[in-house]
């Protein structure tokens, strides 16, 4: 992966709440609120200021010049200082009552908004996919995963014995230290040639095949597994839950 412009910004609406709003109105409050640090004390201003944008342009100057490392989440722990230079911002630097007041409102209004998004935008329906699944599973069936990092989120929400076999390719998550290229992290590689030559054997076995694929044009951009899997079974169902796909063949 590459670094992207986004990327200069994506920690702040992390911390922030996520929406262009929030960003907007705690990024107000909180260049109030170092103004008023500022003026009442100089060396707290500077030490709030470093603590907030040094490690992120560290880190940032490293992903775009050196090698991508930027990851937002790992930035979550800006939040709690940001929250109280932005109430320093919503205290201090705005002096009459109006509209101390009418920033707070407004700045918990839209937070509440975005919370509100946050619950409820759709979800990659684990549960869901791994019950359809449970509810059709015959003796013998086989699921196929690519990446191999979705073996995660399969074995959270599955039960065994009523799930089926898991094959993950190039092998279960984490495969580090392979010769291969690593899309999004350093478990999850592309597939290559020698991992259709796994499957090939495992499909000389009989019974049906669920193929579940997320992302698969960066993971298998030639589509390889899929590919093989039909040359040896037919399409019955498909489904599709966001970025992910579920088909069964027999």
């Amino acid at each position: 992966m590459q670094a992207q412009p986004k990327d200069l910004v994506a920690a702040w609406y992390l911390v922030t709440g996520g929406s262009d709003s929030t960003l907007a109105c705690f990024g107000a409050l909180m260049l109030a609120g170092l103004a008023a640090a500022w003026r009442r004390c100089r060396p707290q201003a500077l030490f709030i200021a470093v603590v907030l944008l040094l490690p992120l342009a560290l880190v940032l100057a490293f992903s775009f010049l050196v090698k991508p490392i930027f990851i937002d989440r790992l930035f979550e722990w800006m939040t709690p200082p940001a929250m109280i230079v932005a109430a320093l911002g919503a205290t201090a630097a705005l002096r009459r009552r109006f509209w101390r007041i009418a920033a707070i409102a407004v700045t918990v209004a839209v937070s509440l908004k975005a919370t509100y998004w946050f619950y409820a935008w759709q979800r990659e329906d684990w549960r869901g996919i791994v019950q359809a699944i449970e509810r059709q599973a015959r003796p013998g069936d086989l699921v196929v995963v690519v990446p191999n990092e979705l073996r995660v989120p399969l074995a959270y929400y599955a039960r065994a014995p009523a799930f089926p076999e898991v094959l993950c390719l190039p092998g279960p998550f984490p495969a580090t230290g392979l010769p291969r290229v690593y899309v999004a992290n350093l478990g999850a590689p592309r597939i290559a040639p020698e991992d259709i030559a796994t499957l090939r054997t495992r499909l000389a076995a009989p019974g049906r095949v669920w193929y579940i694929d997320r992302l698969a044009d960066l993971y298998d951009v030639d589509d390889s597994v899929r590919r093989e899997i039909a040359a040896r079974h037919a399409l019955r169902s498909t489904g599709r839950s966001l970025a992910i796909r579920w088909s069964l063949y027999d």
